[in-house]
């Protein structure tokens, strides 16, 4: 047993060591190129070398998979057990669950934030106007109520497609489908959530320093943003080690995380659906203190009902 432990903490390092010297290459190549939300967010056009930047950013998503790939060739492990096989008669309902939560808790947060903050809601004008400039038609008169249902569906709708092109499943190939598995072969399994959250979190370092998320105008840039993001990948990821155990397969997990991705491009593209200045770290959007307390309260309930015997300690078969 001790030996077999011992092989899996060292798959457990040499999976974070290759995932974090990949993806981590790659985020300093783009900072080097000038790589900024902000100045991409404002910019009417792009330079050789930010082209390059954005290029190379574009596979910082599929490191995981990557690394979960290169650590199974180097060990000998067996490339049937990615957790790649879909079951949707048996799991139909952690399908939907995983697709479909993010925009639970994202709507009860936002809801929230407002209710409490009613004066900085924008009436998502802001994302209007951008909509209605690439569209080219007018949304101006568009309800805000009627505007939101619109965001919902489009967001649900899309969640597939860009679950499987845009990161998600590159991710969850080594977070879900190696990491925390492997984490399960040598701690107890609240313990595997809560590293593999922690280290899910600390990956997104290069990003956060370049603006992604929360942008870099906020007191305590970038170590505050850091602290966020890893307080939501822990508890987000919990929900999604869950569902993923649930499962045997990271479909689900894929899913929830396309969803979330979904979601935020919209809060981003809307100015975080405010007109009033706000702490970046205290907004409306999931990935947020105040946006996002529902994920945190989930990710929370999860971690302490696994901790109390709620979830097997053996990983489903």
């Amino acid at each position: 047993m001790k030996t077999n432990q011992a092989i899996q903490k060292k798959r457990t390092l040499g999976f974070i060591l290759l995932t974090f010297v990949l993806s981590w290459s790659i985020g300093f190549f783009a900072m080097a190129q000038g790589i900024t939300l902000d100045g991409l967010m404002g910019a009417e056009s792009l330079e050789a070398g930010q082209l390059a930047g954005m290029a190379a950013l574009s596979l910082y998503m599929w490191m995981p998979a990557l690394g979960s790939i290169l650590i199974r060739a180097l060990t000998g492990q067996r490339f049937h057990e990615m957790k790649l096989s879909p079951r949707p008669r048996q799991n139909w309902k952690y399908d939907l669950l995983g697709w479909f939560a993010p925009f639970g808790f994202a709507l009860t947060g936002t809801v929230s934030y407002f209710a409490f903050f009613s004066d900085r809601f924008d009436h998502f004008e802001h994302l209007k106007q951008l909509l209605g400039t690439v569209l080219g038609v007018s949304l101006e008169g568009l309800p805000a109520p009627v505007m939101g249902v619109l965001l919902l569906l489009a967001a649900a709708i899309t969640t597939p497609l860009a679950s499987l092109l845009s990161g998600p499943l590159g991710e969850e190939l080594g977070w879900r489908g190696y990491l925390y598995p492997t984490l399960c072969a040598w701690m107890p399994r609240w313990k595997a959530m809560l590293v593999s959250g922690i280290v899910w979190g600390v990956w997104h370092t290069p990003l956060l320093v370049m603006g992604w998320d929360y942008g870099t105008g906020y007191s305590g840039y970038p170590v505050g943003g850091i602290a966020v993001m890893t307080l939501c990948t822990v508890c987000f990821g919990a929900f999604q080690c869950w569902l993923t155990d649930r499962s045997d397969n990271i479909w689900p997990s894929v899913l929830a995380h396309g969803a979330l991705n979904v979601l935020f491009s919209f809060y981003l593209l809307g100015n975080n659906f405010c007109a009033a200045p706000y702490h970046p770290l205290l907004g409306a959007h999931p990935l947020t203190l105040l946006g996002g307390w529902t994920l945190i309260a989930a990710g929370w309930v999860v971690l302490v009902k696994t901790r109390s015997g709620w979830a097997s300690d053996a990983p489903k078969t």
